[in-house]
């Protein structure tokens, strides 16, 4: 049985082009190890590939698209999109009314949190983060 380790996951930065970033990178003081760990561990919800493929066709039509957008359309006109594996974007429900987004820039190497009222989508609090420590607590996950 031949098992494959991936070091590495790939982003698509703010300028267009394919970014690899290693899994030992660091956003703050947290690993993206550790990050993808836990949100695996916890079951955060992630924002889709189809998801990120209609937003920049929106911002296309809209005449507000970046180089990002046009490079994940242009990935996808090709068949190239399973290049991306990066995950930018998570959903943590934390309760009935409250729940964290989590954003990893790959470009500015941070991690920010904002908490938000569900039912209102009012931000209640916003922080970029750089301990594991605080993000357990921010997005209240368990991490082993």
């Amino acid at each position: 049985m031949i098992v494959v380790v991936k070091s590495s996951q790939t982003f698509v930065s703010a300028t267009g082009s394919l970014k690899p970033i290693p899994l030992s990178t660091k956003f703050g003081e947290i690993e993206l190890e550790q990050l993808c760990r836990i949100a695996q561990q916890n079951q955060w919800k992630t924002e889709d590939l189809e998801h990120r493929i209609a937003q920049a066709r929106l911002m296309v039509d809209a005449n507000w698209a970046t180089p990002k957008d046009y490079a994940l359309l242009e990935l996808e006109k090709r068949g190239k999109l399973h290049l991306v594996d990066g995950v930018e974007y998570w959903m943590v429900e934390l309760d009935q009314n409250r729940a964290a987004g989590v954003y990893l820039n790959p470009d500015a190497y941070t991690l920010d949190v904002m908490i938000v009222n569900v039912e209102w989508f009012a931000p209640i609090h916003r922080e970029t983060v750089t301990t594991l420590q605080r993000l357990i607590e921010l997005t209240e996950s368990p991490y082993s």
